[in-house]
């Protein structure tokens, strides 16, 4: 164990900053249970920030149409108003045990927590890129970016290239050119027609967003790329400043011992029940880390499992 880390102590300790975990900590927060939020991402917000950010989502109540991003703003604006815990980015839980007064001690790569419950709202678990590779060999530079820093304003008017042809490829080409941050976009796909939702096509071309279909990349360099036609090997080289690649993800399995001992389907989810619970005493899972009958996977689905956790704890905490 690292003594050098940092410790906390909390009445309830949240594994994942998505949706759920963000709401289960305001839930907390209105009963005034001290509570903390662990993420291994360095970014709030889970699949919403990481995936689809731009995605227009229309079963969040009272908010028909309201991009993903800005649900995460506006739950973590309402999660402030209640006074806003320690959320702890960048920061992996690498073990579970249980102390000499039944406490959870969490211990992770920068701080030792201690929690008298744990909250899973890990969703369906963390995600890795899948990499670009050029003649087997994966090319990563520092403009190399698989997941879209939009905060930091440092695309302005910059050579912007978009591998993939997906939803995640064409919604960030759009979004650059419809949130005025460079009119330089080219997105190159592997294949001859996307993946992607029409509308968001559609918008391509309105946007002038340079396209390249069914070209393979022959060549890259920190400056420039090569892309030869799969039909007629015509080549072309595209300059960039950074090159965005969206080639989608994979899960990265779970490793942490302490949750062989919770109950799982076989999709891996942890298997709860009315009030959230699993088969160890004092955790909870929610959200889409959660199973339980005819379950309803959705933002507003994983909300309610947080409110359910937080009540739970209030009012019924000696029952289990």
């Amino acid at each position: 164990m690292n003594l050098n880390r940092k410790n906390d102590n909390v009445k309830v300790a949240i594994i994942g900053a998505g949706p759920a975990g963000l709401f289960a900590a305001s839930q907390l927060n209105f009963f005034k249970f001290s509570n903390c939020i662990i993420e291994e991402n360095p970014f709030i917000g889970g699949q919403l920030t990481q995936l689809y950010p731009n995605k227009p989502v229309y079963d969040f109540p009272a908010n028909y149409g309201i991009l993903a991003k800005d649900i995460i703003t506006n739950l973590y604006t309402q999660l402030s108003k209640y006074g806003t815990p320690n959320i702890y980015l960048s920061t992996k839980v690498e073990s579970i045990e249980k102390n000499e007064n039944n406490k959870f001690i969490i211990i992770t790569n920068n701080v030792i927590i201690e929690a008298e419950y744990i909250v899973i709202a890990t969703g369906i678990g963390a995600f890795l890129p899948n990499k670009l590779e050029v003649n087997n060999e994966i090319i990563e530079f520092d403009n190399t970016h698989y997941t879209v820093d939009h905060n930091s304003g440092i695309y302005k008017n910059k050579r912007i290239v978009i591998l993939g042809g997906g939803d995640s490829a064409v919604d960030w080409a759009n979004y650059f050119a419809d949130n005025s941050i460079t009119n330089n976009i080219a997105i190159v796909h592997r294949r001859d027609e996307y993946r992607a939702q029409n509308t968001g096509i559609d918008r391509l071309k309105e946007n002038n967003v340079q396209q390249f279909l069914n070209y393979e990349i022959i060549e890259a360099t920190k400056e420039h790329l090569i892309i030869k036609h799969k039909d007629n090997e015509k080549t072309f080289k595209l300059n960039y400043d950074f090159l965005i690649v969206q080639y989608g993800q994979k899960i990265n399995e779970c490793d942490i011992e302490f949750f062989n001992n919770l109950n799982k389907n076989e999709m891996n989810k942890f298997i709860v029940n009315q009030n959230q619970k699993t088969n160890v005493k004092n955790v909870f899972a929610i959200g889409s880390s959660s199973s339980y009958n005819a379950k309803a996977n959705t933002i507003v689905t994983a909300c309610g499992e947080a409110t359910a956790v937080a009540w739970f704890i209030a009012k019924n905490r000696l029952e289990w």
